[in-house]
């Protein structure tokens, strides 16, 4: 294709929806770069060509199809086509059209010689599209029909719908027509009837009826910015319910946009109906402010800790709630009035800023089905924040115009494509709930963010997707700092990186010369999650290095370049040119960073360890590194030495920190910092100590008030509450044990209070610490930073001890701390329910959650006495009153609840005070007084109860019929009387019913000999009636359940794949293939202990071997276990060569037809070492290679 270019190009496309078929035209302006060509490649996969013309000229052309089965299964798995690469339409230009030089296209020198452009036109059609073009309906009506692309930004999709050239480095401008019907339903119900709109990328720029038939309309879009194809994207539905969003409130699309041109098409003509009345669609001023940017923010509601964030934290004063959250869950006490007038004046101020960008970009809409707008306003109430966020700290939007559409059937949660989103319903959430509000918004973030990077910014080649994936996920971090909080932003990066380094093994480096296009799932999702923290790490060392603003000036600087046009007509940005930019800012060699962090693999272990010097006053820090990747056996994935600084942090006896700097350059290294406070041992006689420490905490100033841009004010917080420190009742009722109780001599001798690796998170690394537990609690109790009290959490639940217990008892009482801390420290509590502690784990969850979750027991004469904290905990306590308007309470109460459910008894169940408090909680819910929903809750408490009976070894005679004891109700009949309940009323998205139809699955599989598993009720939820998720769940269940024996079972899983309607049940089909071959393997290694026989020397490769040979065999046991009839083979063998179905559900088919009817040769992969032996697997007369299975089934899932 370097013999050409596409300036621009139209498209018209007539889409006949009740039979599913699209009669197209495109003319495509084609610009020859040599006067020698002969032959145009474009890109062309399904549709089926008519007719082609050069300049009117009807030409020759041929199409490049996979002639063997091998050949298509490589083309879906996008391994080795050379033709996909280069185009499948081959056109043959005739010898009477010739390439003429343009008037002035003479020049002299090296500039090259422009000629006259090509005009070649092309009809195609195709009949029952799904792969790319996806025909489908409304879940909850199946006669509203719809359309959309599987938009996937980068090439693969465009190609399936429309001959263009659908390469990464081709950019044009775009002409698009969609001729559709006027209205969707049926005639014989004029009520029924529904306006079509179609919703696209580009600028709608007419809509008129069409001039032959007045049933149907034409949608012209215009997208004025050079785009790729593979950015094209649209969708068409009945989308009534619609708003623009102007940066300040939520408007009826049929008041604020009756002027525009987007919005005409979206009402119709004048009366025709746009559903604002139909199910329950709310009127603009009919509720109050949506909360969610105020209670539903993860700061808990409470009031403000220094928030940088002037738009949230202007937005949250006026609700009363913060918007970072650093350490506080209480409600907001009354604000003096300058404090309130100030919060106003911020409230404005960016009101008018968001406002003003939402005014500059052009307009911004949202739309989806009728009956949901009032799920649309509270969804969408960010996005002008959001846009007015990237704009000003990077740079302009680069479009017209921006829409968000909702609907249902798409495969993935988000579609991006220029200047549109396409999401789906399942992210659309009313006021009431609160767990959508985070996924959504970090969704709908990245998604906005993509239309800088990943839209307009494109990558040069492969080898730089890297870039821009990371570049949007790097700014659409920095939007969850300023929308959701510091506390949130940094929890979510902690989380990250311990994902990464558990990730990044065996992997590939997320650049390398000649890299191919990034297709697998799993692949892709690797490189969204360590790009984004390689861009972080990188400005972490371009700040301290360069003492520069770091990527903050990096990436405007890219927008910029790209906007005037110097990053070429491709708007492409490479790799080189990126860190030659990132040097040229911060002055910082980055070559050994890139080295290790993006051409090479896996992430550093270090080991840390240290000793006190008393006589030099030296801390001695010694370290050892290794890697992810130190086992692993990928050729690519060899292990490597990292170096660079890290920053350990000392709080010495005097509460000041000092940071010093390791330069890392060795595997292992001793270091010598020095001990500036003159030396004392730290006195903690435990009363005086405490009783000093409670006097200081109001007093305690943040010492990372820098790194974390909290300020000082009322509300901060520098000590976690001593709770019980100075009731002694209170201590003996809730067994309080203060640290040097046990052992006072070692706390005593302290020289200080902790140390800190890394404590400005600049590496991406599991980090093994040894310091004695206190520190770990001093960690917990006074460092501010949710990294710091993640870290102190996670180390305290491995040295358990009733002092330990009792900190992370604190930590879950104390509402000032950062909800997810208290969170993960309930959690932790759970390890400390041992014999050997005497339970005192299960009694601290137990007193918090009767202390603040349930109501006080009754006196003798009638009213509450007490909080009760002198009852028995097996003692009964009825539950409180739902209110989930504090965020973090009721997080916390959920970790609670699952908490007890892990701790196990000698029955291998949850003990019998857990089981009564779980079960109480359920029986007694009441929700009459909450304003927000509880299913989340109950999903969450059904879950919980069934994990703390699932492996208890007499289930059969305590849970089948009643629990113990017997007036406590029957746990099985609780869940089947909440599902059914959930049938009559049902909750958000039927939460409750898809989480009782998880837990019968689980217990059915735990407990087989109780025959608990009900098919006729999965076969029931399985029904194209029952929503999307629960669908999945019934046919997850059925496939866990029964497997592949039976011939029913395969044609109706097959069937259910092959749903291009559903295509979430596709990957649904795939991903329960795999984990049913998980389980085989299990089986399989269980019965095969003795497998392998491996030479002494072999040891270390033989847990890989082994596994590898479990795989193999659970996959033989799997097909062995499916009956072969020539029925199923032949389904498999259509499916796979069946067009109208989606790539991923004939990806799916034809990866199982290869792997039960293919014989491959292949063998268990062998050692490195030359001493291992090499070991090939015969079973049951097959031989599959490991390789193949997992590689078959990593594209399945």
């Amino acid at each position: 294709m370097a013999g050409f270019v596409v300036s621009h190009q139209l498209v018209s496309l007539d889409f006949d929806l009740d039979r599913h078929a699209v009669k197209g035209l495109t003319e495509l302006s084609v610009e020859p770069n040599t006067q020698s060509l002969t032959t145009l490649r474009l890109h062309c996969e399904r549709p089926v060509v008519q007719s082609v013309h050069v300049n009117g000229v009807a030409c020759e052309f041929r199409r490049h199809a996979p002639g063997t089965r091998r050949q298509l299964v490589r083309k879906l798995l996008r391994t080795g086509d050379e033709d996909a690469e280069e185009g499948e339409l081959e056109i043959t230009i005739p010898s009477s059209v010739r390439i003429e030089a343009a008037a002035d296209g003479l020049s002299e020198g090296a500039v090259p010689m422009a000629f006259k452009p090509l005009k070649l036109r092309i009809e195609f059609y195709m009949a029952r599209p799904s792969a790319g073009l996806v025909f489908g309906c409304s879940d909850t009506d199946p006669s509203l029909v719809t359309v959309h692309t599987a938009t996937q930004m980068y090439p693969s999709t465009t190609r399936t719908w429309l001959p263009c050239v659908d390469r990464i480095d081709q950019r044009s401008t775009w002409d698009l027509f969609f001729t559709v019907p006027a209205c969707t339903g049926s005639l014989d119900d004029p009520e029924s009837l529904l306006p079509l709109t179609v919703v696209s990328a580009g600028e709608l720029s007419s809509l008129m009826v069409h001039p032959r038939d007045p049933l149907r309309r034409i949608f012209r879009y215009i997208v004025s910015t050079t785009t790729p194809a593979c950015t094209l994207g649209f969708a068409i539905g009945p989308f009534t319910s619609a708003c623009t969003l102007d940066g300040s409130l939520l408007a009826n699309g049929e008041d604020a946009l009756a002027g525009d041109a987007s919005v005409t098409a979206v009402g119709g003509k004048d009366g025709e109906s746009r559903g604002s009345g139909r199910d329950g669609d709310a009127q603009p001023g009919e509720h109050a402010a949506p909360p969610t940017d105020a209670q539903e923010r993860p700061g808990d509601g409470t009031a403000p800790a220094g928030s940088s964030n002037d738009a949230a934290a202007a937005a949250a004063a006026a609700a009363g709630t913060d918007g970072d959250g650093s350490g506080d869950n209480q409600q907001v006490p009354s604000t003096s009035g300058d404090v309130a007038d100030e919060g106003a004046a911020r409230a404005s101020r960016n009101s008018k800023l968001r406002k003003a960008t939402v005014d500059a970009i052009g307009g911004v809409f949202a739309f989806t089905y009728p009956g949901l707008l009032g799920e649309l306003e509270t969804t969408c109430s960010f996005i002008p924040e959001a846009l007015a966020f990237y704009s000003q700290e990077f740079g302009s939007y680069p479009y017209t115009s921006y829409k968000v559409v909702f609907m249902d059937g798409l495969s993935e949660p988000v579609i991006t494509c220029a200047s549109l989103t396409i999401a789906s319903t399942d992210l659309l959430h009313p006021r009431t709930v609160i767990e959508p509000v985070y996924e959504t918004r970090r969704c709908l973030g990245l998604a906005i963010a993509q239309q800088w990077f990943g839209t307009y910014v494109t990558p040069e080649t492969w080898s730089d997707y890297w870039l821009v994936v990371g570049l949007a996920g790097y700014i659409a971090g920095l939007f969850v700092k300023h929308n959701l909080g510091n506390n949130e932003h940094r929890y979510r990066l902690k989380r990250d990186m311990t994902r990464l380094c558990h990730a990044d093994v065996n992997q590939r480096p997320i650049s390398y010369p000649e890299q191919p296009p990034v297709v697998m799932r799993d692949e892709a999702e690797f490189i969204q999650l360590k790009a984004p923290i390689i861009l972080y790490m990188l400005d972490k060392r371009m700040m301290k290095g360069g003492m520069s603003l770091g990527l903050s000036r990096v990436v405007p600087k890219i927008l910029v370049t790209a906007m005037s046009g110097d990053l070429g007509a491709a708007n492409a940005v490479g790799t080189g040119w990126f860190l030659k930019m990132c040097r040229r800012v911060s002055g910082v060699d980055l070559q050994v960073f890139a080295d290790q962090w993006i051409l090479g693999t896996g992430c550093p272990v270090f080991h840390f360890s240290y000793a006190f010097n008393r006589k030099k006053l030296v801390v001695e820090i010694m370290m050892h590194q290794e890697s992810t990747n130190s086992k692993a056996t990928a050729v690519w994935a060899r292990p490597q030495l990292f170096r660079g600084q890290m920053t350990a942090r000392i709080r010495e006896a005097d509460g000041t920190p000092y940071e010093h700097v390791l330069d890392i350059r060795e595997s292992s290294c001793k270091f010598e910092v020095q001990f500036n406070t003159k030396y004392k041992r730290i006195r903690r006689s435990t009363k005086r100590f405490h009783m000093r420490q409670m006097a200081a905490a109001a007093e305690e100033l943040n010492v990372n008030t820098e790194v974390l841009g909290i300020e000082d004010d009322d509300e901060t917080y520098s000590n976690i509450a001593l709770f019980g420190a100075e009731n002694e009742q209170e201590k003996r009722d809730w067994r309080v044990v203060e640290w040097g109780e046990d052992d006072e001599e070692s706390l005593a001798s302290a020289t200080f209070e902790w140390i800190r690796m890394d404590s400005d998170m600049e590496w991406a690394c599991i980090v093994h610490f040894e310091q004695p537990d206190f520190m770990w609690a001093a960690q917990l109790q006074k460092d501010r930073d949710v990294a710091a009290q993640l870290e102190a959490v996670y180390a305290l639940q491995f040295l358990p001890s009733s002092a330990a217990s009792t900190t992370l008892m604190r930590t879950v009482m104390d509402g000032r701390v950062f909800y997810r801390v208290r969170v993960d420290a309930a959690l932790a509590l759970e390890r400390f329910a041992t014999a050997d502690l005497d339970w005192i784990g299960l009694h601290h969850l137990i007193k918090i959650y009767k202390r603040r979750y349930c109501l006080p027991p009754l006196a003798a004469d009638g009213p509450a006495a007490d909080q009760g904290d002198g009852e028995d905990i097996v003692a009964p306590r009825l539950p409180r009153p739902n209110n989930f308007a504090n965020i973090g309470e009721y997080f916390t109460q959920k970790a609670i609840l699952a908490a007890l459910s892990n701790i196990r008894d000698r029955h291998s169940e949850a003990p019998l005070a857990a089981r009564r408090l779980m079960l109480g909680a359920l029986k007694y819910n009441d929700n009459s007084e909450n304003v927000y929903s509880d299913c989340y809750f109950l999903s969450s408490l059904v879950h919980s109860l069934t994990n703390g009976i699932i492996a208890s070894d007499r289930f059969a005679r305590t849970y089948s019929v009643v629990a113990d004891p017997p007036d406590d109700g029957a746990v099985l009949g609780e869940i089947e009387r909440l599902r059914k309940l959930d049938m009559l009323v049902p909750s958000y998205h039927n939460v409750i019913t898809r989480s009782c139809m998880e837990v019968l699955l689980k217990l059915s599989l735990s407990q087989p000999q109780e025959h608990l598993f009900n098919t006729a009720l999965f076969f029931s939820m399985a029904t194209p009636e029952a929503y999307v998720g629960v669908r999945e769940a019934a046919v997850g269940g059925l496939m866990l359940h029964w497997g592949l024996g039976a011939a029913s079972f395969n044609r109706f899983f097959v069937m259910l794949a092959a749903d291009a309607g559903a295509p979430r049940l596709a990957a649904t089909v795939g991903r329960y293939l795999t984990e049913l071959l998980m389980i085989r393997a299990m089986v399989f290694g269980q019965q095969h202990n003795s497998l392998l026989f491996m030479e002494e020397e072999g040891k270390e490769a033989t847990e890989h071997i082994d596994t590898d040979a479990r795989l193999v065999g659970g996959l033989e046991s799997l097909i062995d276990s499916i009956s072969d009839s020539p029925e199923l083979r032949t389904i498999l063998a259509a499916a796979m060569h069946d067009s109208s179905l989606a790539q991923p559900a004939r990806t799916l088919l034809g990866t199982v037809h290869m792997l039960m009817y293919q014989v491959v040769d292949c063998s268990v992969p062998p050692p490195t070492a030359k001493t291992h032996k090499k070991l090939k697997i015969k079973l049951g007369g097959r031989r599959k290679s490991a390789k193949a299975a997992g590689g078959a089934l990593k594209q399945t899932g």
